[in-house]
């Protein structure tokens, strides 16, 4: 049941609620550890963090999934 998770994350996203929104993606993280999508999502929550490092090491991973 991880894609109630993820919308409810996707809309703190796109409300600019970064922290829940990334609390939200890493329990869908847990769930579906190799699904490459939700790491792109963390990836732009730590970007709009201004967490660059972070980004980019998650948008490595969704890449490579």
């Amino acid at each position: 049941m991880a894609q109630p998770i993820f919308e409810r994350g996707y809309a703190f996203y796109i409300t600019k609620n970064y922290q829940k929104a990334l609390n939200d993606f890493n329990k869908v993280r847990e769930l579906n550890p190799d699904n490459g999508e939700i790491y792109y999502w963390i990836g732009e929550v730590e970007l709009a963090k201004g967490n660059n490092r972070n980004a980019c090491e998650n948008f490595e991973i969704a890449k490579n999934n």
